[in-house]
């Protein structure tokens, strides 16, 4: 399952942003398209 948030762009106008799952299981916290994350494994193709 994924956990995490999404943001899609196209010319700069976002089609989606998202937030899925948990932010905190044990704080009931949910995901965000606000969520900050301490980790980016995140690679950007153009």
């Amino acid at each position: 399952m994924f956990c995490g948030s999404v943001s899609i762009l196209k010319n700069g106008t976002a089609l989606i942003s998202k937030g899925y799952g948990m932010a905190n299981y044990s704080y009931d916290v949910p995901n965000s398209s606000q969520t900050k994350f301490k980790d980016k494994k995140c690679k950007l193709k153009k």
